[in-house]
């Protein structure tokens, strides 16, 4: 059914408040909750449904600068789910403002099912999904007209701002959740513009990034100018080029689009990096968790080149769909056993592998969620550790295919319900990247188990004369905190899977739920930190931790989150709501 958006009321302070226009009540609908404050484009307001468009008025005639828009509709169409609708501002053209830093010439304020807004983060990761940013966030908080009130958008590039909830709402609602700020004569322009030649607004480098989200193709200069922060650019290897036209025509084959897509195309554009590196460049640009997700595809995908059985290969498979998506890891595997070096036995192999994984159901973009939403209304009335614990073992049955139905992990998993597990949470990082910080700030009721602190309590945390002796204490103290069911923190670089195999040994023995908290800090800011640290380590040590740092996969651990510089979680996955 055809819906045209609401008029959008004003705020009681908005300056370009016409005689025509709508002005908002009191608002009490949102004063004791939280709202989001997003910039007001300067475009025209337009509906995307799964079969069609429409400007503001259903029966608008065409335009020339509704054309990429609708071209960008074929292309994510099908992703817009039935009785949904997507409301957003098209950019394209300039009417009184001049955008010269685009992220798209399409952006998303709102997403409708029937008569329902969905709330801010689906709005947001719905975008991802389809590869429409959303307008640029000023202010989330508990709404504060006084805080409003000092939002002071530069007039000279931003026409103002929308309140809304960032909780869902109903249409019926709109007009006392939403309300804008608009600047003063915001109409600038002489002639209307759709009467006024088309001039198009100017796109950003980040732009190509928004674009391979929405399924376009992508050359590798505009792509590195995307995620290189500063000079010089990110140097490619010879045959990037090609390899990234042979992955980009895999995705297309798929029909893949969003970060799904974005995920792989930045692992190809990285094909020569490590893991780590692949991290530590991508992590300014898209964040932890695209960059994780590239790194580990990377990393996992020549897994797929090697012969394995054919009954261990479905168990290989959905162990690896816990850490990628499965179509795109087989894509990269397939462009680079083509591409790279040409080896027709690895792509057989690929091809097998893409076989089983269809026959077997695991080509769905999370083959484990059908089962997480079963089972986790089951778990809801569990203390959060129980529950967390729970929904690791039913994964790691799932892996084995011993559980395949929440009916079966539910009688699986029966026992672990009058338990109260002990729970282990390893700090993953070289020295410096703020673990011991995030323990004393965050994990003030957990036990902690500190390797430096040991060594200092023997006289010197540089000391590593006793460094196995020390290991059996604390692998003592941390046996002692797990049998007591408490949570325990291991304070320790823990920078490889052989660092970590103690630890987590004696987690799973006393049946404790996992958690790896991995420090994702850039090697130049360990280096900066390390040298105005109060116990610095040799720059030499400093560099071989780096290179030694392999994160954890899920499976090694129950649960994983990354923490950026800032010492802020920006990642979690592996938890049962994450």
């Amino acid at each position: 059914m055809i819906t045209r958006y609401p008029r959008t009321p004003h705020l009681p302070w908005s300056p370009g408040v016409s005689a025509d226009d709508i002005r908002w009540g009191a608002g009490h609908a949102i004063q004791a909750i939280e709202v989001v404050v997003t910039e007001k484009l300067d475009g025209e307001n337009t509906t995307l449904y799964r079969d069609g468009l429409h400007a503001r008025s259903p029966d608008s005639a065409h335009h020339p600068s509704r054309t990429w828009l609708k071209a960008f509709h074929d292309r994510v169409r099908l992703r817009i789910p039935e009785e949904h609708r997507i409301c957003g501002e098209n950019v394209f053209a300039l009417h009184s403002l001049a955008y010269d830093q685009l992220d798209s010439w399409f952006y998303i304020f709102s997403v409708w099912h029937k008569d329902l807004c969905l709330d801010w983060d689906s709005t947001v990761a719905f975008g991802k999904c389809i590869g429409a940013p959303t307008p640029r966030l000023l202010y989330r908080g508990v709404y504060n007209e006084k805080i409003l009130r000092k939002l002071e958008p530069a007039t000279s590039t931003c026409e103002g701002y929308v309140v809304r909830p960032s909780g869902s709402f109903r249409l019926a609602d709109f007009a006392e959740n939403v309300a804008k700020w608009v600047r003063p004569n915001h109409v600038t322009s002489q002639k209307h513009w759709r009467l006024a030649p088309v001039v198009e607004n100017r796109l950003g480098a980040q732009s190509a990034l928004w674009n391979v989200r929405s399924g376009l193709s992508e050359g590798t200069d505009a792509l590195v100018r995307a995620i290189s922060q500063s000079k010089p650019a990110i140097e490619l290897e010879p045959g990037t080029a090609p390899l990234l036209q042979a992955m980009q025509s895999e995705l297309d084959a798929q029909g893949c689009i969003g970060d799904e897509r974005l995920a792989g195309v930045l692992a190809t554009l990285l094909w020569s990096r490590t893991r780590t590196q692949v991290r530590s460049l991508l992590q300014p640009s898209v964040g932890c968790t695209l960059a994780r997700r590239s790194a580990d595809l990377l990393a996992l995908s020549p897994s797929l080149h090697r012969r394995f059985s054919d009954e261990l290969r479905p168990r290989g498979l959905r162990q690896l769909s816990l850490s990628a998506s499965l179509p795109v890891l087989h894509a990269l595997a397939a462009s680079t056993a083509t591409q790279c070096e040409p080896n027709s036995d690895a792509l057989e192999q690929v091809e097998w592998s893409r076989l089983v994984a269809n026959d077997a159901g695991l080509w769905d973009k999370d083959p484990l969620e059908s089962l997480r939403a079963e089972l986790v209304p089951c778990l809801m009335a569990l203390p959060r550790v129980t529950r967390c614990r729970i929904w690791a073992v039913a994964r790691a049955l799932w892996v084995e295919g011993q559980v395949r139905s929440a009916e079966q992990a539910v009688a699986a998993t029966y026992s672990l319900r009058a338990e109260s597990p002990g729970w282990l949470t390893l700090m993953i990082g070289p020295a410096g990247s703020g673990k011991s910080t995030v323990t004393r700030d965050h994990f003030a009721e957990s036990a902690v188990v500190s390797l430096d602190a040991l060594r200092e309590k023997r006289g010197s945390r540089a000391d590593q004369s006793a460094n196995s002796e020390l290991l059996q204490v604390a692998l003592r103290l941390l046996e002692d905190g797990l049998r007591q069911r408490r949570a325990v923190v291991w304070d320790a670089t823990s920078l490889s899977p052989r660092e970590r195999r103690l630890p987590l040994s004696v987690a799973r023995r006393l049946g404790a739920f996992s958690e790896g908290i991995v420090f994702a800090v850039d090697q130049g800011e360990l280096e900066r930190r390390n040298r105005v640290r109060k116990d610095p380590i040799p720059e030499r040590v400093l560099r071989e931790q780096c290179a030694a740092f392999w994160p954890p996969y899920l499976g090694e651990v129950d649960q994983m989150s990354s923490v950026g510089s800032a010492g802020s979680v920006e990642d979690t996955v592996g938890g049962p709501f994450a």
